[in-house]
């Protein structure tokens, strides 16, 4: 009979680390957002998807045997769900005062093309054609990272205005995700130019929290 692993050899692996932080920052964009700190539920909403983003290749630098593999690739997917699925919801019903029937359908929308996202990659993976790799459909994490992004136009235009945008926007990123669109899956140098794009961001975000 074949020992099971124990719980430490596959937890605590780098990767989950990242894991780790990005539920920690998708928690902490949700309690932000409802005590009413809008600025640092954006700021927590890019710091998860920038963990998200590194988890893959950190977990390619330290690779596990299948076992811890395959815990990071579940653990990774539940915590997507929660922090790209919940978490944006959470911001647009407190920071976006989303909060009429047609506006909750929205937020129900979001939620659920995410997590149709994400069970469709945990069925069918990626596309493969020659040497590259393609998602189908936007992925959750970049979904998830362009909320925050967008948010960083409070002060350059009205809060209705800023409304309008999401009201909008939601529904549509929530299609893209489901959507057949195709992306190329981003090298390192992709996901290096997506977090200096997050933290130009959360420069942007944290000077308009401390202008509030």
């Amino acid at each position: 009979m074949t020992a099971r692993p124990r719980w430490r050899t596959v937890f605590f692996r780098p990767a989950n680390a990242a894991t780790a932080v990005s539920v920690a920052a998708g928690l902490g964009c949700g309690i932000l957002a409802a005590s009413g700190h809008p600025y640092g539920a954006a700021i927590s909403l890019l710091v998860a998807g920038v963990a998200d983003l590194l988890d893959g290749p950190i977990a390619r630098a330290f690779p596990g045997n299948a076992e811890q593999t395959l815990f990071g690739q579940r653990a990774d997917s539940l915590a997507d769900a929660c922090n790209f699925g919940y978490a944006p919801a959470l911001f647009g019903y407190f920071a976006l005062d989303f909060q009429s029937p047609g506006h909750l359908a929205i937020l129900f929308w979001w939620h659920v093309c995410a997590i149709g996202r994400l069970g469709a990659f945990d069925t069918f993976g990626l596309d493969e054609k020659e040497d590259n790799r393609y998602y189908r459909g936007v992925p959750t994490t970049l979904a998830a990272l362009s909320i925050p992004i967008v948010y960083c136009l409070r002060g350059a235009v009205d809060y209705l205005t800023l409304q309008r945008i999401f009201l909008g926007f939601y529904p549509v990123m929530g299609f893209a995700m489901v959507s057949r669109l195709r992306l190329k899956k981003p090298k390192k140098v992709g996901i290096a130019v997506a977090v200096l794009v997050a933290a130009a961001a959360i420069a942007r975000l944290v000077q308009g929290a401390l202008a509030a």
